[in-house]
């Protein structure tokens, strides 16, 4: 996480809020680790993140096939 967190702190000298999220699969123990840094004020970074989540489910949801409403079975 060393190499993330400077990553956070030379970008937080350019903006005023940073955030990275990061996954790591360790397949020795076949699990998945997940960790962040950030900077920056929490209100401003929990909005971005909520706009950001928000847009992406409406264009999912736009994007996905239409299946049928009937029987909830995918579209073939």
């Amino acid at each position: 996480m060393t190499n993330v967190q400077k990553a956070v702190d030379a970008l937080g000298e350019e903006f005023d809020t940073v955030h990275i999220f990061v996954t790591k699969h360790e397949g020795s123990i076949n699990a998945t680790f997940a960790g962040g840094r950030h900077c920056g004020s929490c209100y401003t970074r929990y909005g971005q993140i909520r706009e950001w989540l928000i847009t992406v489910d409406e264009q999912t949801r736009r994007d996905a096939p239409i299946g049928d409403k009937t029987t909830g079975e995918p579209p073939v």
